[in-house]
């Protein structure tokens, strides 16, 4: 539920700066950066970033609700894998 919620504020983040944006002319490679703005920050960097917390402070606990056993280091892993995957996203604004 937080991931579509993440989505759409990206989507409705990306309709906004193009309607604020649209004085200028939009071509079509500027409509496709902005969308892919939203997209790699908002969902990907934002959303991994949760998923990083989540995986490394409560491990167990997420192991247990995914239905995996707890106790395993995997999950910390995923987590600064996750977490990797949340600074490239952040990083490409």
């Amino acid at each position: 539920m937080v991931f579509i919620i993440i989505t759409l504020l990206a989507a409705v983040g990306a309709a906004s700066h193009l309607v604020a944006d649209r004085r200028s002319g939009l071509s079509r490679g500027r409509v496709v950066e902005v969308c892919l703005l939203y997209l790699l920050a908002g969902v990907w960097g934002f959303g991994a970033a949760l998923l990083a917390l989540s995986h490394i402070i409560a491990p167990d606990y997420v192991a247990e609700y995914i239905g995996w056993q707890a106790g395993s280091l995997f999950q910390v892993e995923l987590g600064f894998a996750n977490l990797g995957r949340a600074l490239l996203g952040i990083l490409s604004i």
